[in-house]
Protein backbone atom coordinates (compact mmCIF):
# COMPACT_ATOMS: atom_id res chain seq x y z
CA UNK A 1 0.00 0.00 0.00
CA UNK A 2 2.83 2.40 0.93
CA UNK A 3 4.36 1.58 -2.46
CA UNK A 4 1.15 1.95 -4.25
CA UNK A 5 1.03 5.44 -2.67
CA UNK A 6 3.98 6.71 -3.43
CA UNK A 7 4.10 5.40 -7.23
CA UNK A 8 1.30 7.97 -7.21
CA UNK A 9 2.44 10.60 -6.52
CA UNK A 10 6.08 10.31 -7.36
CA UNK A 11 6.73 7.42 -10.36
CA UNK A 12 9.95 8.50 -11.34
CA UNK A 13 11.51 7.78 -7.98
CA UNK A 14 9.43 4.67 -5.46
CA UNK A 15 12.04 3.28 -3.09
CA UNK A 16 11.12 5.86 -0.37
CA UNK A 17 8.24 3.11 -0.10
CA UNK A 18 11.13 0.90 0.69
CA UNK A 19 10.63 1.74 4.99
CA UNK A 20 7.31 -0.34 4.90
CA UNK A 21 9.27 -3.34 3.88
CA UNK A 22 11.87 -2.84 6.51
CA UNK A 23 9.59 -1.66 9.55
CA UNK A 24 7.64 -4.66 8.67
CA UNK A 25 10.67 -7.02 8.61
CA UNK A 26 11.95 -5.36 11.96
CA UNK A 27 8.55 -6.28 13.57
CA UNK A 28 8.25 -10.09 12.54
CA UNK A 29 11.56 -10.21 13.88
CA UNK A 30 11.00 -8.63 17.48
CA UNK A 31 7.44 -10.73 17.52
CA UNK A 32 9.23 -13.66 16.44
CA UNK A 33 11.74 -13.31 19.40
CA UNK A 34 9.57 -12.39 21.63
CA UNK A 35 7.26 -15.97 21.23
CA UNK A 36 10.38 -18.20 21.67
CA UNK A 37 10.10 -18.73 17.81
CA UNK A 38 13.38 -20.03 16.28
CA UNK A 39 14.93 -17.46 19.64
CA UNK A 40 18.57 -18.83 19.99
CA UNK A 41 22.17 -17.31 20.49
CA UNK A 42 23.49 -15.90 17.46
CA UNK A 43 26.00 -18.61 15.34
CA UNK A 44 29.22 -19.43 16.14
CA UNK A 45 31.89 -18.11 14.47
CA UNK A 46 32.79 -21.37 12.73
CA UNK A 47 29.03 -21.42 11.19
CA UNK A 48 29.93 -17.46 9.95
CA UNK A 49 33.41 -18.99 8.67
CA UNK A 50 31.80 -22.01 6.63
CA UNK A 51 29.01 -20.04 5.17
CA UNK A 52 31.35 -17.14 3.72
CA UNK A 53 33.76 -20.23 2.32
CA UNK A 54 30.30 -22.12 0.51
CA UNK A 55 28.57 -18.61 -0.60
CA UNK A 56 29.17 -18.93 -4.02
CA UNK A 57 27.47 -22.81 -3.97
CA UNK A 58 24.81 -21.25 -1.49
CA UNK A 59 23.66 -18.41 -3.48
CA UNK A 60 23.99 -19.87 -6.92
CA UNK A 61 21.58 -23.23 -5.25
CA UNK A 62 19.34 -20.75 -3.81
CA UNK A 63 19.70 -19.45 -7.67
CA UNK A 64 18.80 -22.59 -8.86
CA UNK A 65 16.27 -23.37 -6.86
CA UNK A 66 14.39 -19.64 -7.10
CA UNK A 67 14.80 -20.04 -11.07
CA UNK A 68 14.33 -23.98 -11.88
CA UNK A 69 12.85 -24.98 -8.69
CA UNK A 70 13.83 -28.36 -8.84
CA UNK A 71 14.96 -30.65 -7.33
CA UNK A 72 13.41 -29.56 -4.23
CA UNK A 73 15.07 -30.94 -0.72
CA UNK A 74 14.05 -30.76 2.99
CA UNK A 75 17.85 -31.22 3.42
CA UNK A 76 20.05 -29.08 1.72
CA UNK A 77 23.37 -29.01 4.03
CA UNK A 78 25.94 -26.70 3.73
CA UNK A 79 28.81 -29.10 5.20
CA UNK A 80 27.41 -31.15 2.10
CA UNK A 81 27.48 -29.05 -0.82
CA UNK A 82 30.39 -30.02 -2.08
CA UNK A 83 28.51 -32.82 -3.90
CA UNK A 84 26.30 -30.60 -5.92
CA UNK A 85 27.14 -30.12 -9.40
CA UNK A 86 29.59 -27.52 -10.26
CA UNK A 87 27.41 -26.67 -13.46
CA UNK A 88 24.48 -26.72 -11.37
CA UNK A 89 25.34 -23.93 -8.89
CA UNK A 90 27.25 -22.41 -11.58
CA UNK A 91 24.12 -22.11 -13.51
CA UNK A 92 22.29 -20.47 -10.33
CA UNK A 93 25.01 -17.99 -9.76
CA UNK A 94 25.03 -17.25 -13.32
CA UNK A 95 21.81 -16.56 -13.21
CA UNK A 96 21.72 -14.25 -10.27
CA UNK A 97 23.75 -12.20 -11.80
CA UNK A 98 21.84 -11.93 -14.62
CA UNK A 99 18.93 -10.66 -12.62
CA UNK A 100 21.04 -8.42 -10.55
CA UNK A 101 22.05 -6.78 -13.77
CA UNK A 102 18.72 -6.75 -15.30
CA UNK A 103 17.15 -5.18 -12.42
CA UNK A 104 19.89 -2.33 -12.22
CA UNK A 105 19.98 -1.85 -15.75
CA UNK A 106 16.48 -1.76 -16.65
CA UNK A 107 15.11 2.19 -16.11
CA UNK A 108 11.93 2.86 -18.46
CA UNK A 109 10.28 6.35 -18.00
CA UNK A 110 12.68 6.68 -14.75
CA UNK A 111 10.70 3.87 -12.71
CA UNK A 112 12.62 1.93 -10.46
CA UNK A 113 10.42 -0.80 -9.44
CA UNK A 114 13.05 -3.33 -10.78
CA UNK A 115 15.47 -1.87 -8.10
CA UNK A 116 12.93 -2.13 -5.34
CA UNK A 117 12.27 -5.75 -5.83
CA UNK A 118 15.53 -6.58 -6.22
CA UNK A 119 16.10 -4.49 -2.51
CA UNK A 120 12.77 -6.51 -1.40
CA UNK A 121 14.88 -9.65 -2.00
CA UNK A 122 17.90 -8.79 -0.44
CA UNK A 123 16.55 -7.07 2.45
CA UNK A 124 14.00 -10.40 3.21
CA UNK A 125 17.12 -12.81 2.53
CA UNK A 126 19.47 -11.63 5.30
CA UNK A 127 17.51 -12.27 8.14
CA UNK A 128 18.52 -16.20 7.07
CA UNK A 129 21.63 -15.76 7.05
CA UNK A 130 21.38 -16.52 10.60
CA UNK A 131 20.04 -19.76 10.87
CA UNK A 132 21.81 -20.99 8.16
CA UNK A 133 24.93 -20.34 9.94
CA UNK A 134 23.40 -21.79 12.93
CA UNK A 135 21.68 -24.66 11.26
CA UNK A 136 23.65 -25.28 8.63
CA UNK A 137 20.60 -26.03 6.32
CA UNK A 138 19.41 -24.52 3.11
CA UNK A 139 16.02 -24.86 2.49
CA UNK A 140 13.70 -23.36 -0.01
CA UNK A 141 11.38 -21.82 2.39
CA UNK A 142 13.85 -19.57 2.82
CA UNK A 143 13.28 -17.90 -0.58
CA UNK A 144 9.38 -17.15 0.04
CA UNK A 145 9.51 -13.58 0.85
CA UNK A 146 12.63 -12.84 -1.48
CA UNK A 147 10.67 -14.33 -4.38
CA UNK A 148 8.03 -11.63 -4.51
CA UNK A 149 11.19 -9.06 -4.18
CA UNK A 150 11.93 -11.45 -7.33
CA UNK A 151 8.57 -11.33 -9.18
CA UNK A 152 8.44 -7.66 -8.40
CA UNK A 153 11.54 -6.78 -10.32
CA UNK A 154 10.78 -9.31 -13.09
CA UNK A 155 7.64 -7.33 -14.03
CA UNK A 156 9.26 -4.04 -13.63
CA UNK A 157 11.33 -5.76 -16.25
CA UNK A 158 9.48 -7.56 -18.81
CA UNK A 159 6.40 -5.30 -18.43
CA UNK A 160 3.38 -6.47 -19.78
CA UNK A 161 5.41 -9.95 -21.19
CA UNK A 162 5.61 -11.19 -17.44
CA UNK A 163 2.44 -12.22 -18.04
CA UNK A 164 3.44 -14.75 -20.76
CA UNK A 165 5.74 -15.51 -18.63
CA UNK A 166 3.36 -17.06 -15.63
CA UNK A 167 1.49 -18.76 -17.96
CA UNK A 168 4.44 -20.76 -19.10
CA UNK A 169 6.06 -21.50 -15.82
CA UNK A 170 2.09 -22.33 -14.03
CA UNK A 171 1.74 -25.79 -15.20
CA UNK A 172 5.60 -26.48 -14.82
CA UNK A 173 5.24 -25.27 -11.39
CA UNK A 174 2.15 -26.96 -10.46
CA UNK A 175 3.58 -30.42 -12.04
CA UNK A 176 6.59 -30.21 -9.87
CA UNK A 177 4.80 -29.59 -6.65
CA UNK A 178 2.05 -32.30 -7.47
CA UNK A 179 5.33 -34.66 -7.70
CA UNK A 180 6.51 -33.18 -4.47
CA UNK A 181 3.34 -33.96 -1.96
CA UNK A 182 3.92 -37.78 -1.50
CA UNK A 183 7.07 -36.61 0.38
CA UNK A 184 5.37 -34.63 2.97
CA UNK A 185 3.34 -37.74 3.59
CA UNK A 186 5.27 -38.27 7.15
CA UNK A 187 9.06 -37.81 8.31
CA UNK A 188 9.94 -40.77 7.23
CA UNK A 189 8.88 -40.53 3.27
CA UNK A 190 10.26 -36.42 3.57
CA UNK A 191 14.13 -37.77 4.55
CA UNK A 192 13.67 -40.70 1.81
CA UNK A 193 13.03 -38.01 -0.40
CA UNK A 194 15.75 -36.09 0.77
CA UNK A 195 18.37 -38.83 0.72
CA UNK A 196 17.32 -39.53 -3.23
CA UNK A 197 17.78 -35.72 -3.96
CA UNK A 198 21.28 -34.89 -1.93
CA UNK A 199 22.28 -38.30 -0.61
CA UNK A 200 24.60 -36.50 2.48
CA UNK A 201 25.62 -37.76 5.35
CA UNK A 202 23.04 -35.45 6.89
CA UNK A 203 20.46 -36.50 4.87
CA UNK A 204 21.14 -40.42 5.66
CA UNK A 205 21.40 -39.76 9.21
CA UNK A 206 18.12 -37.99 9.41
CA UNK A 207 16.29 -40.53 7.24
CA UNK A 208 17.89 -43.08 10.19
CA UNK A 209 16.43 -41.35 12.73
CA UNK A 210 13.54 -41.57 11.31
CA UNK A 211 12.93 -44.94 10.58
CA UNK A 212 14.22 -45.83 14.05
CA UNK A 213 11.20 -43.69 15.30
CA UNK A 214 9.16 -45.69 13.38
CA UNK A 215 10.45 -49.10 14.16
CA UNK A 216 13.02 -50.38 11.65
CA UNK A 217 16.16 -50.21 13.38
CA UNK A 218 17.60 -52.73 10.87
CA UNK A 219 17.00 -49.81 8.29
CA UNK A 220 18.04 -47.15 10.25
CA UNK A 221 21.55 -48.32 10.98
CA UNK A 222 22.18 -49.11 7.30
CA UNK A 223 21.52 -45.14 7.28
CA UNK A 224 23.98 -44.69 10.37
CA UNK A 225 26.21 -46.28 8.61
CA UNK A 226 26.41 -44.35 5.51
CA UNK A 227 26.41 -41.57 7.24
CA UNK A 228 29.57 -42.76 9.53
CA UNK A 229 31.19 -43.98 6.27
CA UNK A 230 30.61 -40.84 4.27
CA UNK A 231 33.93 -38.90 3.36
CA UNK A 232 33.05 -35.95 5.67
CA UNK A 233 31.15 -37.93 8.75
CA UNK A 234 28.46 -37.00 10.33
CA UNK A 235 29.48 -38.22 13.80
CA UNK A 236 26.37 -36.85 15.93
CA UNK A 237 24.62 -40.39 15.01
CA UNK A 238 27.54 -42.41 16.56
CA UNK A 239 25.08 -43.49 19.13
CA UNK A 240 22.60 -44.39 17.29
CA UNK A 241 24.84 -46.58 15.39
CA UNK A 242 25.23 -48.64 18.05
CA UNK A 243 21.97 -48.10 19.87
CA UNK A 244 20.54 -49.69 16.15
CA UNK A 245 22.27 -52.86 16.65
CA UNK A 246 21.27 -52.65 20.24
CA UNK A 247 17.16 -52.43 19.66
CA UNK A 248 17.95 -55.33 16.98
CA UNK A 249 18.64 -57.45 19.91
CA UNK A 250 22.47 -57.97 18.36
CA UNK A 251 24.65 -56.76 20.63
CA UNK A 252 27.66 -58.67 19.10
CA UNK A 253 27.17 -56.48 15.80
CA UNK A 254 26.97 -53.22 18.34
CA UNK A 255 30.51 -54.04 19.50
CA UNK A 256 31.68 -55.03 15.62
CA UNK A 257 30.03 -51.70 14.17
CA UNK A 258 31.19 -50.01 17.78
CA UNK A 259 34.59 -50.64 16.92
CA UNK A 260 34.51 -49.45 13.79
CA UNK A 261 32.86 -46.12 14.29
CA UNK A 262 35.42 -45.06 16.83
CA UNK A 263 38.07 -45.53 14.00
CA UNK A 264 35.91 -43.37 12.31
CA UNK A 265 35.94 -40.66 14.57
CA UNK A 266 32.72 -41.58 16.97
CA UNK A 267 33.96 -40.29 20.69
CA UNK A 268 31.29 -38.53 22.29
CA UNK A 269 30.07 -40.07 25.66
CA UNK A 270 26.43 -41.41 24.86
CA UNK A 271 28.13 -43.67 21.79
CA UNK A 272 31.28 -44.53 24.52
CA UNK A 273 28.00 -45.66 26.81
CA UNK A 274 26.18 -47.66 24.05
CA UNK A 275 29.41 -49.37 23.60
CA UNK A 276 30.55 -50.64 26.84
CA UNK A 277 27.17 -51.69 27.39
CA UNK A 278 27.08 -53.68 24.34
CA UNK A 279 30.23 -55.35 25.20
CA UNK A 280 28.96 -55.90 28.46
CA UNK A 281 26.16 -58.18 26.59
CA UNK A 282 28.54 -59.75 25.04
CA UNK A 283 30.78 -60.83 28.07
CA UNK A 284 33.58 -58.72 27.33
CA UNK A 285 33.86 -56.82 30.56
CA UNK A 286 37.73 -55.99 30.46
CA UNK A 287 37.01 -54.36 27.05
CA UNK A 288 33.73 -52.54 28.47
CA UNK A 289 36.04 -51.08 31.16
CA UNK A 290 38.48 -50.02 28.94
CA UNK A 291 35.99 -48.24 26.96
CA UNK A 292 34.79 -45.97 29.85
CA UNK A 293 38.02 -44.85 30.47
CA UNK A 294 38.61 -43.42 26.52
CA UNK A 295 35.34 -41.66 26.29
CA UNK A 296 33.13 -38.76 28.40
CA UNK A 297 30.74 -39.06 30.83
CA UNK A 298 27.14 -40.82 28.94
CA UNK A 299 24.81 -38.26 29.41
CA UNK A 300 22.44 -41.02 29.61
CA UNK A 301 24.27 -42.80 32.82
CA UNK A 302 24.47 -45.92 30.66
CA UNK A 303 28.34 -45.96 31.63
CA UNK A 304 27.60 -45.49 35.11
CA UNK A 305 25.46 -48.88 35.34
CA UNK A 306 28.51 -50.67 33.46
CA UNK A 307 30.98 -49.13 35.93
CA UNK A 308 28.74 -50.43 38.92
CA UNK A 309 27.68 -53.61 37.16
CA UNK A 310 31.56 -54.39 37.30
CA UNK A 311 32.05 -53.30 41.09
CA UNK A 312 29.20 -55.75 41.63
CA UNK A 313 31.66 -58.61 39.81
CA UNK A 314 34.31 -57.36 41.73
CA UNK A 315 32.87 -57.66 45.18
CA UNK A 316 33.75 -53.76 45.43
CA UNK A 317 31.00 -53.29 47.69
CA UNK A 318 31.73 -50.01 49.45
CA UNK A 319 32.17 -48.69 45.82
CA UNK A 320 28.72 -50.11 44.66
CA UNK A 321 27.32 -48.97 47.72
CA UNK A 322 28.59 -44.97 46.80
CA UNK A 323 27.11 -45.30 43.62
CA UNK A 324 24.01 -46.32 44.43
CA UNK A 325 24.31 -43.06 46.85
CA UNK A 326 24.57 -41.16 44.57
CA UNK A 327 22.52 -42.36 41.80
CA UNK A 328 20.33 -39.67 40.25
CA UNK A 329 18.82 -41.91 37.59
CA UNK A 330 14.93 -41.69 37.28
CA UNK A 331 14.81 -45.82 37.75
CA UNK A 332 16.80 -47.16 40.31
CA UNK A 333 20.51 -48.14 39.86
CA UNK A 334 20.76 -51.99 41.20
CA UNK A 335 17.52 -53.20 38.69
CA UNK A 336 19.51 -52.14 36.07
CA UNK A 337 22.64 -53.58 37.10
CA UNK A 338 21.34 -56.82 37.92
CA UNK A 339 19.69 -56.91 34.47
CA UNK A 340 22.96 -56.24 32.76
CA UNK A 341 25.05 -58.74 34.69
CA UNK A 342 22.22 -61.38 33.67
CA UNK A 343 21.55 -60.53 30.07
CA UNK A 344 25.48 -60.59 29.93
CA UNK A 345 25.33 -64.36 30.92
CA UNK A 346 22.69 -65.63 28.61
Amino acid sequence: LAWGTNQGKDRNMPLGGLWALIVGVLIALVCRAWSGVGAAALPEVSGWVLMAKQSPVILGLLGWLGTVGWPLSVGWSMEWLGIIPVWQWSIGLGLLVVWTAGCFWNNKDGERWSVVGWLWAVVTFLPVLVPIADKGLIGERYLYLPMIGVGISVAAILGRRSMVLVAVATIPALLALSVRLPDWVSTKTLWEAAVRVHPSAFNHGSLGHALRESGEPALALRHFEKAVADPVPDLTVCQQLVGSALAMGRPDLAVQIGLWGSERGCEDGGFGGQLAVAMAFVGQWDEAEAVLGRFPNDPGGRDLVVKAALHFKKGETPELDAMVLDWKGVDPLMPQVVHLIERAQQ
